[in-house]
């Protein structure tokens, strides 16, 4: 997985479930949904907030670069 890329495809694979099925009971288009997982567009930060709780996840897991989790941690101790 590419540490750059928002994280969505990967949590939505973990459900098995399809971009129109995610895309539906989040109440938008599939076509703006799969915008958002190839990250062509971010969501504002309330369809942040709803996409991760949507995958039981937090907006960080989801839409932060892997690096840049790291070098938060690491700034912090």
């Amino acid at each position: 997985m590419d540490s750059k890329a928002n994280k969505i495809k990967y949590f939505r694979d973990k459900l098995g479930k399809s971009q129109t099925e995610v895309a539906e009971e989040l109440g938008i288009s599939q076509q703006l949904f799969s915008l958002y997982e190839t990250g062509k567009v971010y969501p504002k930060l309330s369809m942040m907030k709803t996409i991760a709780d949507f995958f039981g996840a937090t907006i960080e897991e989801i839409f932060l670069p892997l690096n840049t989790i790291k070098s938060c941690k690491n700034e912090r101790n």
